[in-house]
Order: structure tokens, then C-alpha cells, then sequence
């Protein structure tokens, strides 16, 4: 289990840049790479030629025998064996090629050490630093010739790579890769350390005028692909405040704490305009307003509160009134309603959760005791409930149960006035993350679900405790915020379990994309039998494909599944010397015990593998009679039928095709969470602003083209998500379903959501999910806390009323 977390690691670090050769951007990808990969061949074979001739004319003037001897060594292998080198150079810079655009740095790494273990770094050899240090060489070289062709093939290749900034990877056709693949390829010649260092400043003089002629080249094959046509270069344009979310209604209160008199102050001047503007018989039920109120609010402080028909007069004295008045208040709360004479509420109605029980208290004597601030405050609370027991995001059933905090919260604000903007008050706490807990609430889960329970206790003991010491919210807060820390706890190891299958999906296909990738940077420029060619590109790209998602590109297994293919490329080709004639004959037995492991390990069948090894045998004899041939001889034997080895695909529909929301089944017990996914997945969500600027240093560069459309807000959405957002959505049932965002996967950008208790998973890539919002089958929940929520649709009420 340990290896398997390891290659999780591993091959999360491939990136969604990388299409494969059927995505858009994939092909014209692999174009630019094969045209790079020939023309760098073509550069590097005749620098080592005029190199050579340079080399000649120097030779002679050095009055050192040991710098003769390099510089003659250098010499002779440029002109011997460039060609060679080039030929190395074009495969090796078309495997890089593949590696860069499959952007295999890790995504979001706050460095570049990322998660290296520090205690394994080691001192570099001071060959290898010295080797490092002349690839450096090459790239300045190149740097200093093709600063602008570079800048605007940087933001093309940028734009096919979904990565505009190339914060994740290299550009594929950079200096410093071509400085690496030149260095790499002399290396490989096994040319003696001190004669290659001979050959570089030869390189650096020739070499960067032709990578220039290419970097041409390829912007005008890209702009000819309309890919940027145009790159406009400008000032960086000044920060802009961050827009609010498209689903968010605006909040009033900007800050954690506002005075408390800015909140009542703005609802005392509205609901003053609107008592003067509108006759009584006019004012909207929900907006009625006691005439104390009304008096208070026009500045007449002389005038006492309204009392209900028969109600004896209420105090002056509104200091002395307040204790009747929360003793009372009290006795509603718990439902002592035999020690409130007068009083003619329905008990079935003050328990029941639904109802504002609040506007009933404004025609009882109760609310006849009120002072001026006492009156406006419970019509305040009033509204403020009117709001919640409408508010369609919370459950009914879990309604019902936050409704029964009526009292209680004018209790509150009646004792203290902070309540209202105080945002961190433990109260309007209490309010806000009951209803964002409910909101995931399933009425499926029933009346004996957990959350219910839990919240049924809370508020109980609220109404059982409370009287006038707020610190039961405090206690109850606490204690809720427990048991959501558990329920995540468990809700998280459940999406990361959902999480996994998806990784697993992802690496498969990714896998796919690495196999096919290394199997065409082999048989580049390699003028194969199209019997080896099919073989390769089909069974054996398989092999490939299980063991990098079994083992991952750093095992032994791979290198050795990919050292087979080399072998059977090179057994193939014609067999000129006896020295690789007898090389084959050593090699053929345990070549040919390494391919039929593949092939069983794949489950092809006996008869196939016979069909195989004979054309293979055929191969091998016209290898070696090639090589015996003399130039001007008869053709070779002709085309070797390719078996049908008819294998399945080893990629799930799934994987492939997320544009619908795919279901993902519950993992059973043997699928494990890996530990860092689970982390990430219960980590805060941070925030993810569109990237429209691209930035470099203290310029920004603006870059519009057809390959760079302009995104709709139903895009902007998509890419705004964060884990947590809730949605509401159709199911196949025709049943409204909500669903939490859990994950998204940095491989291929794929949505995981999940329902609260992290059930339910089901997956959807980006382009999916932003057209389901498009056709309106899908609706962003918004975040916003309930408190705010009331508060400004009661101000937003108000102030369209004062209008």
C-alpha cells in the first residue's frame, strides 16, 4: 500500500495542459514537437560540421600537445559522428518534449523543493555540475539571440498548455531543454567530459542563429493555427477591487464588527420614511409598525407605547417595565402559559416552528409593557423571522426547529443592541451555522438522523435555560461546532475514498498519455518495419500503460519494459559489423523471453504470440541480410501481416467522458483514503480568482486569440468554486437534490461532489458542469451567512419602500 501512495504522488503531478492527441491543442502539439525535434537535428548536425571545419584550423595553432590532442579529438568526433549525435538529439529532444507538455512539476508547489525530503539532497559531483554548467551556457547563448521570438512563443505554447503563465512547467521548446538534449546527447556519445567542453562554445557560436530560424518557424505555424495571431503588449493595468461571486447577494455590513447604532440608526431613518410616506391602511403586513414605533422614530419622545384594546396602561418608567417584560417573554419561551393571564396564544402555535410566533406577541399585553426601543426591536426580530421562515435554502423540517428560537433571539436583542451587527455575537453565530448546516440536510436522513438530533437537543435546551444569560448560546455553540468537527471527520474520509477512485481513473488515462508518449519518442526517426511499428504502438503501449499506473516511470519494471522496446527497435535494424551481428545472437534469448512476459502478462492468447514471433523472426533474418547486403541488391522480404491482437482498452467510459454527471458507487473496503488527499480535501478551501493578466516582472502582458476565448460568466462560475460551495440540482427522479463540492482533482480539472455526510458521490469535469448552469438544470447556492442574509433583505425591503 505504502509503493501504490508513493506512484499516487508521483503521477498526481501530471497536469491538465497535457491533452491527449484527439483534445483540441493535442495534435497541433505533437506538430510543433516533431518539427522542433528535426529541425534541432538538422541545427546540431551542421554546427558539429562547421564546427569541424573550424576545429582543423585551430588544431594547428596550439602550441600544447594535450590541447592539440582534445581539440583533434573533438574534431574527428564531430566529423565521424554528427550525424549520429543529431539523429540521438532529435529523439531525445521529442521524449523531452512529451515529458515538458505533460507538465510533470507539481501543481501549486509553494517552491521547488516542494515535497522533497531535505535530509536526501546531496553535494552534485563536480562533473555533473560542470556538465550543468554548460548546458547554462548553451541556453544564455540562445537567450541572447531569441529574446523576442522566444516571448511570443512562450505565450503561444503557454496558451495549447492551459498554463498562459508557465507557472507549471517549462516552455517544452525552451533554451534551457535545448541546452539540457545537447549536452545529454554528446554525453551519450560517451565523448570524454574535457573534449565535450572543447566542442560547447563551438555549439553556443553556431547553433542559437539556427534555434532562431526555428522559434520563427514555429510562431508562424502557430499564428497560421490562429493560435494568438496577436499579442498585445501593455502597462499592467491597476488592481481592481475582487467582484463578488455571481450567486452572492451583496452584503450590508462590510466588516466581523460594526457599530451597533449604523445598523439601527439606518433601520430607524427607513422605517421612518416609510410610517410618514404610507398611510396605515397601506402598509404591507410583513412592514407594520407599532405606533410607539412610529412615534420613537419621528422624534416624539414624549409619546408612550401603544397598548392593545383593554390593556391597562404601561409604565412610564420603561427601566422598571424591562424585567416584566423579559419575565414574561420568559414564561412564552417555555411554554408557561397558565401563569400569563390574559394571555390567548395557541400553545400548539407557540410550539410549532413554522409560524412567527413574534407577530402574535405584538397584540398581547406582553408587548403593551414594551419601551420605545423594546417595541421597535420586536418588530425588527419580527421581520427579521419573516425572512428565515421564508428562506427556501434551509429545509422545513430543520426550519421548524431554528423557528423555534424566536423568543429567545428577541430576548437577545432586546439585551443586547450589538446583536444586530455584531457578526461574531454567539447568538447570530448559533443562527448562522445551524441554517448552513441544515442546508445540507436530506429529508431522506428523517427525524433520527444525527444532525437533526443534535440540533433538536440544542435548541430544547436553549428554550429550557435561557433566561437572560447569553452564555447558554456560547456553550451551545461550542458544542455544535464538536459535533460538526467529527461529522466532517468522517464526511471527508468518505469523499476521500470517492476522491481516490477518481485519481485512480485519471492515472489510468494519464498513463495511457506517458506509454503513448514514450513509444513515439522511440520510434521517432527510426525507419522501423511498420510489423514492429503496429506492435509497439498497440500491445506493447498497453504494457506500458499497466506498468506506469501499477509502478509508476521511476521502477525498475519500467525502465525494463521500456529497455525491451529499445532492444527490439535496435534487433531490427540492419546488422552491418559482425560485431552486431553477434550482439543479437547474445541478445535474442533474453529479448525474446521479456516480450512473451508482456504478452501473457497482457492475455494474449497462444496462437497470436506464435503469429508474432514468426513475423519477428522474419525481422531478425532481414536485420542481418540487410547488413550483408551490397548497396544495389534486391529489395528484402515484403510486408509482415500484423496480428490482430484485439485487446481491450485499458480506460474506463468514465474517465473519458465526464461531460454529465457520472455516479460514483460507494468504494467498498478495500479502496483506502490516501492520507494526504483526505488533508486536502478537509483543509480551508482558498480562493480561486480567474487569471486574466498574464504577469511578468513589473509589465503585464495581455494575450487574446482564438485559442484563448473569452470566458461567459457560466465559465467564471465553474472556475470560482470553491470546495464547500453547495449546488441544487434535477435528478433523474425529477427530485431537487443539493450536493457539496468536496474535490477537484488537479489532473484533469474534474468537479467530486458529494452530500453532506460525504455520500452520494458523483463526479463532472468543468466544461459540463459550467453548460449545466448555462441550461439552468444546475443553481449555485450562495454563502452568505443567514444573519446577513435577513438583515439586508430587510433593508433591501426598506429602502425599495422609502424610494
Amino acid at each position: 500500500m505504502q509503493e501504490s501512495r508513493k506512484n499516487v504522488v508521483q503521477l498526481s503531478q501530471y497536469g491538465r495542459g497535457r491533452a491527449s492527441s484527439g483534445a483540441p491543442g493535442g495534435s497541433l502539439l505533437d506538430a510543433c514537437g516533431e518539427m522542433a525535434a528535426t529541425w534541432l537535428g538538422d541545427a546540431l548536425a551542421k554546427t558539429l560540421k562547421r564546427s569541424a571545419d573550424e576545429l582543423l584550423e585551430l588544431v594547428d595553432q596550439l602550441p600544447a600537445y594535450e590541447m592539440r590532442r582534445l581539440y583533434d579529438e573533438a574534431r574527428e568526433f564531430a566529423r565521424a559522428q554528427g550525424d549520429a549525435t543529431a539523429s540521438d538529439l532529435k529523439r531525445q529532444f521529442f521524449a523531452r518534449f512529451k515529458r515538458e507538455c505533460r507538465r510533470d512539476k507539481a501543481r501549486g508547489s509553494g517552491s521547488q523543493l516542494g515535497g522533497l525530503d531535505a535530509s536526501q539532497l546531496t553535494l552534485m559531483d563536480p562533473d555533473d555540475l560542470e556538465e550543468s554548467l554548460a548546458a547554462g551556457t548553451v541556453a544564455n547563448a540562445i537567450n541572447n539571440v531569441c529574446g523576442e521570438e522566444l516571448f511570443g512563443l512562450s505565450k503561444r505554447m503557454g496558451i495549447l498548455l492551459d498554463d498562459p503563465e508557465l507557472q507549471y512547467g517549462d516552455n517544452p521548446v525552451s533554451p534551457e531543454i535545448i541546452g539540457d538534449v545537447v549536452t545529454e546527447a554528446l554525453k551519450a556519445r560517451e565523448l570524454p567530459f574535457k573534449t565535450r567542453l572543447v566542442l560547447i562554445p563551438l555549439i553556443n557560436k553556431h547553433l542559437p542563429m539556427l534555434v532562431r530560424e526555428l522559434y520563427q518557424a514555429l510562431n508562424r505555424h502557430l499564428v497560421e493555427q490562429n493560435v494568438l495571431p496577436t499579442i498585445r503588449v501593455g502597462g499592467r493595468r491597476p488592481d481592481a477591487p475582487p467582484a463578488a461571486p455571481p450567486a452572492r447577494e451583496a452584503s450590508a455590513v462590510t466588516g466581523p464588527e460594526v457599530d451597533e447604532q449604523d445598523i439601527l440608526s439606518l433601520l430607524r431613518k427607513l422605517l421612518s420614511n416609510q410610517a410618514g410616506a404610507m398611510p396605515a391602511a397601506a402598509t404591507p403586513a410583513k412592514l407594520e409598525m407599532p405606533a410607539a414605533m412610529a412615534s420613537l422614530l419621528a422624534g416624539d419622545t414624549a409619546a408612550g407605547p401603544a397598548s392593545p384594546a383593554g390593556a391597562p396602561p404601561p409604565p412610564t418608567d420603561i427601566a422598571e417595565a424591562a424585567p416584566v417584560v423579559m419575565r414574561a417573554l420568559t414564561q412564552l419561551q417555555k411554554g408557561q402559559l397558565d401563569t400569563l393571564p390574559g394571555i390567548t396564544i395557541d400553545p400548539g402555535r407557540l410550539q410549532d416552528g413554522h409560524v412567527n410566533i413574534l407577530r402574535e406577541i405584538k397584540t398581547t399585553e406582553v408587548a403593551g409593557n414594551m419601551g420605545q426601543m423594546d417595541a421597535m426591536t420586536l418588530d425588527i426580530v419580527a421581520l427579521i423571522f419573516d425572512y428565515i421562515l421564508d428562506d427556501r435554502r434551509i429545509p422545513d423540517a430543520m426550519k421548524a426547529l431554528i423557528g423555534r428560537l424566536q423568543i429567545p433571539v428577541l430576548k437577545v436583542a432586546m439585551l443586547d443592541r450589538a446583536f444586530f451587527s455584531l457578526k461574531t455575537h454567539p447568538a447570530r453565530r448559533l443562527l448562522d451555522v445551524l441554517a448552513e448546516a441544515s442546508m445540507g440536510w436530506d429529508e431522506a436522513e428523517g427525524h433520527e438522523s444525527g444532525l437533526y438530533r443534535k440540533v433538536d437537543d440544542l435548541v430544547q435546551r436553549i428554550l429550557n435555560q435561557f433566561d437572560e444569560e447569553v452564555d447558554v448560546f456560547n456553550q451551545a455553540l461550542e458544542e455544535f461546532s464538536e459535533y460538526q468537527v467529527e461529522e466532517k471527520r468522517r464526511a471527508d474520509e468518505l469523499a476521500g475514498r470517492s476522491a481516490r477512485v477518481i485519481q485512480s481513473r485519471e492515472q489510468t488515462a494519464l498513463a495511457r498519455i506517458v506509454a503513448r508518449d514514450e513509444v513515439q519518442s522511440h520510434l521517432f526517426d527510426q525507419p522501423v518495419a511498420e510489423f514492429i511499428r503496429a506492435f509497439l504502438s498497440g500491445p506493447w503501449e498497453q504494457r506500458l500503460a499497466h506498468v506506469c499506473a501499477r509502478d509508476g516511470e521511476n521502477s525498475d519494471a519500467w525502465r525494463e519494459t521500456v529497455a525491451t522496446m529499445d532492444d527490439l527497435i535496435w534487433s531490427v535494424t540492419p546488422k552491418i559489423s559482425a560485431d552486431d551481428r553477434k550482439k543479437l545472437v547474445g541478445l535474442l534469448p533474453d529479448l525474446l523471453r521479456r516480450l512473451d512476459q508482456g504478452l501473457r502478462d497482457l492475455g494474449v492468447v497462444a496462437e497470436i504470440k506464435d503469429q508474432f514471433f514468426t513475423g519477428l523472426v522474419k525481422c531478425h533474418a532481414e536485420a542481418v541480410r540487410a547488413g550483408l547486403r551490397a548497396p544495389g541488391d534486391g529489395p528484402g522480404i515484403g510486408a509482415i501481416p500484423v496480428p490482430s491482437f484485439d485487446l481491450a482498452e485499458t480506460t474506463s467510459d468514465e474517465a473519458e467522458s465526464t461531460d454529465g454527471f457520472v455516479t460514483i458507487p460507494a468504494p467498498d473496503d478495500s479502496v483506502e483514503a490516501d492520507p494526504e488527499l483526505v488533508r486536502e480535501i478537509a483543509a480551508e478551501p482558498e480562493e480561486r480568482p480567474l487569471v486574466e493578466e498574464i504577469t511578468i516582472g513589473d509589465v503585464g502582458w495581455l494575450a487574446r486569440g482564438h485559442e484563448e476565448p473569452e470566458i461567459d460568466e457560466f465559465e467564471a462560475r465553474v472556475r470560482q468554486l470553491k470546495r464547500g460551495s453547495w449546488i441544487e440540482y434535477r435528478d433523474e427522479a425529477g427530485e431537487m437534490v443539493r450536493a457539496k463540492l468536496a474535490w477537484i482533482s488537479p489532473l484533469k480539472g474534474i468537479y467530486l461532489f458529494t452530500n453532506r455526510l460525504g455520500q452520494r458521490a458523483m463526479s463532472i469535469n468543468g466544461e459540463g458542469l459550467a453548460a449545466k448552469f448555462r441550461e439552468g438544470q444546475v443553481q449555485l447556492i450562495d454563502n452568505v451567512p443567514l444573519m446577513d442574509r435577513a438583515v439586508n433583505s430587510l433593508l433591501e425591503k426598506l429602502q425599495q419602500n422609502a424610494a
